[in-house]
C-alpha cells in the first residue's frame, strides 16, 4: 500500500500500540496520584499483652481481685470466712500468696496481684471448704467472682452445686430418680411418708449460680443429674 493509503488507515495499523500507551499512562498517572497523596501517619499501633512479655515484665502487671463468698443454699452472704489464695488453678496445696477476710456482705478485695490464675479458698464455721479458680486480668477481661459454700451435710444428706460464668444467663439443675423428677418447676419430693427427701434449694436466673440440689435421704437407685441451658432453651443443643 502506499503512504497515501497507510495515512488514510492509521487507526487500523496503530489501535494496538495506541490502546497499550493508554493503559500506561493511566497506570502510570495513578502510581504517581498515589505517592504525592501519601500521607506518612504520626503514630503507629502494636498489640502487647501479659502473654508476650517477658516474665519479669509480666509479673509487675497487677490488679485487684474482688469477689463475694454466698450461702449454696440460700444465696446469703457468708461474713467472717477466711479466703486464702494459691497461685494456680485447682492447687489445693500448698503455700497461699494472699489471705482475707470476708466483711459484713461476704464480698472481700485483694489489692496488687499479679496477673494470672489462681485458686481461692473460703472457710468458715460452719461450713465445708470449699475450692474456686478465680483469675486477675486487664479490666476489660475481669468478671464477677460467686464463691458459694455449702453449710455442712447432715447424715445421709449429699448436696450437688452448680456454678457457670457470665453466659448463658440462666442454667437449670434436674435431678431425676426411679419415682421423682426436682427441676425449678418441680422443687422438692417426699417419700411415701412424705419425709422430705430431695429439694432444689436455690434457682439461680441471673448467671453465675450456684444453683443447689440437695438430697435428704439417701435412698439406694439410680440418680440422673443433668443441665439444661434455659435461656438457649429453643436451641437443639440446649
Amino acid at each position: 500500500k502506499t503512504p497515501k493509503d497507510k495515512r488514510a488507515n492509521w487507526w487500523y495499523y496503530h489501535k494496538r500500540q495506541l490502546l497499550f500507551g493508554l493503559i500506561a499512562a493511566g497506570l502510570l498517572g495513578s502510581l504517581i496520584y498515589s505517592i504525592a497523596s501519601k500521607v506518612e501517619p504520626d503514630y503507629s499501633v502494636a498489640l502487647v499483652t501479659s502473654y508476650n512479655l517477658p516474665e519479669e515484665v509480666r509479673s509487675g502487671l497487677t490488679d485487684q481481685l474482688y469477689a463475694q463468698v454466698t450461702n449454696a443454699i440460700n444465696g446469703e452472704p457468708v461474713p467472717g470466712a477466711l479466703v486464702s489464695l494459691r497461685s494456680g488453678w485447682n492447687n489445693r496445696e500448698g503455700d497461699w500468696v494472699a489471705q482475707t477476710t470476708t466483711a459484713d456482705w461476704g464480698d472481700f478485695y485483694v489489692d496488687d496481684l499479679p496477673y494470672g490464675y489462681y485458686t481461692a479458698e473460703p472457710s468458715a464455721d460452719g461450713y465445708i471448704s470449699a475450692f474456686h479458680n478465680v483469675a486477675v486480668l486487664p479490666q476489660e477481661f475481669i468478671s464477677e467472682w460467686n464463691l458459694p459454700m455449702s453449710p455442712v451435710l447432715g447424715d445421709q444428706e449429699t448436696r450437688i452445686v452448680l456454678t457457670w460464668n457470665e453466659e448463658p444467663y440462666d442454667l437449670d439443675s434436674h435431678l431425676m430418680g426411679e419415682e421423682f423428677h426436682v427441676f425449678f418447676g418441680e422443687r422438692d419430693a417426699y417419700d411415701a411418708s412424705y419425709q422430705h427427701r430431695v429439694n432444689l434449694d436455690l434457682d439461680d436466673t441471673t448467671s453465675y449460680g450456684p444453683e443447689t440440689i440437695t438430697i435428704y435421704q439417701g435412698v439406694d437407685g439410680v440418680y440422673t443429674y443433668f443441665v439444661h441451658d434455659y435461656t438457649n432453651r429453643y436451641s437443639g443443643s440446649s
